[in-house]
């Protein structure tokens, strides 16, 4: 589990930078997949976090990086 703290509110560019971040960091640790269990926060289902998440996954499967797997609570 890792956790970052961040000043402000979690508006979706600083979700991007922090699903990022937690890529990069399971890279180096040879990961390739990165399973989220979020709530609906406004931050998690916006369409630019879901777009952000399917271009990084196309990415990721094309460059051999890790994937982002995202469940959503109800």
């Amino acid at each position: 589990m890792m956790l970052r703290f961040v000043a402000g509110r979690p508006v979706s560019q600083v979700t991007e930078d922090y699903l990022s971040w937690v890529c990069e960091r399971l890279k180096a640790e040879g990961k390739k997949a990165l399973l989220l269990v979020w709530d609906n926060a406004a931050w998690h289902v916006s369409k630019r976090v879901r777009a952000w998440i399917e271009a990084h996954n196309t990415k990721a499967r094309a460059e051999d990086g890790v994937r982002i797997v995202a469940c959503f609570l109800p």
